[in-house]
């Protein structure tokens, strides 16, 4: 899930927590703060593009049963958007899981600032998610 206007990273840190999630047989669907598509980036590299699956204008956290905040160099940014720091907030208020690659977070997330870190921090993920 990536509740950012800037789209998924085309990395290991964006790519291999949804394969994880896919790999735990659960439904992972990106979110954005605008409708249509989102473009990829591969660090600052524009990528494919992926269509937006829900709006969080349009959704609640109660539509969830968990968050994964993407990695990467511009994200942060993009989560600074008032909706996406609501619905992210939302999570935390809920007691619901939420999982976040190469951001500095509050201890209740499970993290990864590195890439040697992924499979730990998928297998971590999972786990915690209730896998």
């Amino acid at each position: 899930m990536d509740p950012s206007a800037s789209g998924p990273r085309q990395t290991a840190a964006g790519t291999e927590p949804w394969k994880a999630v896919l790999g735990a047989g659960w439904n992972p669907q990106p979110v954005s703060t605008k409708p249509g598509r989102v473009q990829a980036f591969h660090h600052l590299d524009k990528a494919g593009t992926h269509p937006v699956d829900r709006v969080l204008a349009s959704r609640t956290v109660e539509s969830f049963d968990a968050l994964v905040l993407p990695g990467g160099v511009a994200d942060p940014d993009a989560l600074r958007n008032p909706l996406a720091v609501e619905f992210t907030r939302g999570f935390f208020e809920s007691a619901k899981p939420v999982a976040a690659t190469c951001h500095a977070a509050p201890a209740t997330l499970v993290t990864s600032r590195k890439p040697a870190d992924l499979d730990d921090f998928c297998t971590a993920l999972v786990k915690e998610f209730g896998g």
